[in-house]
């Protein structure tokens, strides 16, 4: 009897491995385009997988039936919680809140490497930042992932028709909106991304004219724990001068790294082994190419971003 107990526990641990390994891109994605935030992504991830039941969801004896649309419901409902409860954070935040990069690592597993390289381009993630909780995640599942409207509505619990009026308004709310995904190259965006970081770190204006579009805005998020600009700056020259306080002040000397974001390619600003800044580009073209620069100086987000960069990345428990 006691050998039978122990068949049933490693059959279970078997089967929740298995759904483990076939879901968890899924949940992953439909949590950090919902949170803006990998760390937070990984504990809806951990949370979901950990809480699903032996037995079905209606209280079946057979295994969960239709897993994904189940486990996307739990993913999701964690997700409006969360934000929810974090909507009052957000608009005391100090300055922007800007998103948590998706970064990638040498050390991601295949299906990790798979989820972070079709990811959306960061600069969409900020636009997002727009939506309410429930527009967010009718938009993330439509938009992103590609839902239809009778699978959104059982993942919200909305009508058909609410999910269409919902979806329509945050289409409103986001205008013309950016783009999914990057709209240049990796080989484009990474000869600019160090074109920028050479033009910056020696003060080369005239180069950093030519990146910068005449309606560049750029974006900084301190969260109120380090110096950093509290409103968009908005525009080329108000642009340049912000970039020239930041080169002759905080990032001062500052030792630039390529990063391979989820969507594109950034730079990480380090000082000495301190992550003093990462950096995101929005580019748009050849000719006026960045028309959105984001910087988070936040210390308490670099905390989270860090250990991918320096290849410290403490492996989380997978069973």
């Amino acid at each position: 009897m006691g050998n039978g107990g122990g068949q049933e526990e490693t059959k279970k641990a078997g089967q929740w491995e298995e759904r483990y390994r076939k879901y968890r891109s899924a949940v992953f994605a439909i949590a950090y385009r919902m949170l803006g935030s990998a760390a937070d992504a990984e504990d809806v991830v951990q949370d979901v997988f950990l809480s699903v039941p032996d037995a079905g969801p209606e209280g079946a004896d057979d295994p969960i039936r239709h897993e994904k649309a189940y486990l996307s419901r739990m993913a999701v409902n964690r997700c409006l919680n969360l934000l929810n409860s974090s909507a009052r954070k957000r608009e005391t935040y100090v300055g922007p809140w800007l998103p948590e990069p998706l970064v990638r690592s040498e050390d991601d597993l295949p299906e990790e490497a798979a989820e972070r390289g079709e990811a959306v381009s960061y600069a969409f993630m900020v636009m997002l930042e727009k939506l309410g909780p429930l527009e967010r995640a009718v938009f993330v599942l439509r938009e992103t992932l590609g839902y239809d409207y009778e699978a959104i509505a059982g993942l919200v619990g909305k009508s058909e028709a609410n999910c269409r009026q919902i979806y329509s308004r945050a289409k409103r709310k986001l205008g013309d909106g950016a783009p999914v995904r990057e709209p240049l190259g990796l080989e484009k965006q990474r000869s600019l991304a160090r074109r920028f970081a050479e033009s910056f770190r020696e003060g080369r204006t005239q180069e950093l004219v030519r990146l910068l579009a005449s309606d560049a805005v750029l974006m900084t998020d301190g969260g109120g724990k380090v110096r950093a600009a509290i409103n968009p700056i908005y525009g080329r020259d108000r642009g340049l001068a912000l970039l020239a306080a930041m080169a002759k002040g905080s990032m001062k000397g500052a030792r630039f790294e390529e990063v391979a974001f989820g969507g594109g390619i950034g730079l990480a600003a380090w000082q000495g082994d301190r992550l003093h800044a990462v950096i995101s580009f929005d580019w748009s073209g050849e000719d006026e190419p960045l028309r959105n620069l984001f910087t988070i100086f936040n210390p308490d987000k670099l905390a989270r971003i860090r250990p991918r960069l320096a290849g410290e990345e403490v492996v989380k428990d997978r069973t």
